[in-house]
């Protein structure tokens, strides 16, 4: 399961949950297969480059999925079997989005004694791109 406080964010293709995590291992990858700063390829990324998507989520499954992910291909693969690269940024970005809490929330749930998770977005086939709050144990 996802956990937010690590930066973590989940990510549901076709039933499957799937950890991206944006660690500083994976920035320095990311940035050493585009030649780009991470800055730059976040850039790039929000302007709708697909080289620069497939990078940043080959990187990101890295820490958790490294098995499943050996290369760039294999990446491209999942993308196209969730429904294409659209219905992956739209899950990824609402997930990302709902991981930052508002502040009031944020003190709640550190309060509550249970661990903030990240949300988890479903995308592919029969999933629709809704985003829903994982559960909490």
């Amino acid at each position: 399961m996802a956990n937010a406080e690590r930066g973590e964010v989940g990510l549901v293709i076709d039933g499957r949950p799937y950890t991206l995590r944006a660690t500083l291992n994976a920035q320095c990858v990311a940035e050493s297969l585009t030649k780009l700063t991470y800055d730059e390829l976040m850039l790039a990324a929000n302007k709708g480059s697909a080289s620069a998507w497939r990078a940043l989520l080959w990187s990101m499954l890295q820490a958790c999925h490294a098995n499943e992910f050996k290369t760039l291909a294999d990446v491209g693969a999942l993308v196209d079997q969730a429904g294409g690269l659209n219905v992956v940024i739209d899950s990824f970005k609402e997930a990302e989005e709902l991981n930052r809490l508002p502040a009031d929330e944020a003190s709640q749930a550190e309060g509550s004694g249970s661990p903030l998770t990240a949300p988890v977005a479903r995308a592919g086939r029969g999933s629709g791109s809704s985003s829903r709050r994982a559960a909490s144990h």
